[in-house]
């Protein structure tokens, strides 16, 4: 894994990209305009994870099942869509998951059946 610090996976960005630009009304919060790139946008985001942390009543909305709602006009065309953004806690073990062999001739079959698994 690298250490370099990203925000969200791609698959969790719709197909976004960092040339498509986020607009809301009143401002996007932490720190940028009503309307900006999203590369701008995430970079205003790591500014402010790395400074005090403190958040307006408007960015707590980014924590919410809700999310901020917004709008974003994609580079590769077909207008405005209305969305939203929000963050997630996500937990990544450091071990694989060890996945148990379903056939029954395996010899861990009657490992299994001794420990109820």
């Amino acid at each position: 894994m690298s250490n370099k610090y990203e925000l969200g996976y791609p698959e969790d960005r719709a197909g976004l990209s960092d040339e498509d630009v986020v607009c809301a009304s009143g401002g996007l919060c932490f720190g940028t305009p009503d309307m900006a790139k999203l590369k701008t946008l995430t970079e205003h985001i790591r500014s402010w994870a790395h400074g005090t942390g403190r958040y307006s009543s408007a960015e707590l909305k980014w924590f919410t099942e809700e999310g901020f709602k917004c709008e974003v006009l994609q580079v590769k065309g077909g207008g405005w869509i209305k969305g939203r953004f929000r963050f997630r806690l996500e937990f990544v073990p450091d071990e694989p998951e060890v996945t148990q062999p379903k056939d029954p001739n395996s010899p861990l079959a009657d490992l299994r059946s001794h420990l109820d698994v």
